[in-house]
């Protein structure tokens, strides 16, 4: 399972040990090259001349989402050998990780045996939080074969 920035880590994970790994849960997760927000003090806070303004907790972060897309882009060959099943729920309002994130999922995970994508109407970024009772309800029932 992975969660926005988790869910690459865990699709290549998976896509690495596809014998131990047979289902793939991911939740709001950024796994599609340029597909989520990046804020504009970003490019800023990574620079060289102006780095050092900004504390180590501001600074890694942007360091990491500038880095994000290229990482995408080398994962991507991988992810589609990955032949479990896969589950996808995300929020379809979500302005920080977009939605579009599903479409790259559609068009990559071109081996898997299943991939069924849940689409929250209305719902944010935040649905691990939000609707920790529904996201629970098909994760277990994605577990137990029912989706």
């Amino acid at each position: 399972l992975g969660y926005s920035f988790g869910g690459p880590v865990a699709a290549t994970i998976a896509s690495l040990v596809p014998k131990q790994i047979s289902k793939l849960v991911l939740m709001s997760a950024a796994i599609a090259p340029g597909e989520e927000k990046v804020f504009d003090l970003s490019y800023t806070i990574i620079k060289p001349k102006w780095k050092w303004l900004f504390p180590k907790a501001a600074y890694l972060p942007s360091a990491e989402k500038l880095a994000h897309k290229n990482a995408l882009e080398t994962i991507k060959p991988l992810i589609q050998t990955y032949p479990g099943e896969v589950l996808m729920i995300h929020g379809m309002a979500d302005n920080l990780v977009y939605f579009s994130n599903t479409e790259f999922a559609k068009r990559n995970f071109i081996n898997s045996k299943k991939l069924t994508i849940v689409g929250l109407p209305g719902q944010s970024h935040a649905i691990l939080w939000t609707k920790a009772d529904l996201i629970k309800k098909y994760v277990l029932n994605f577990l137990e074969r029912k989706l």
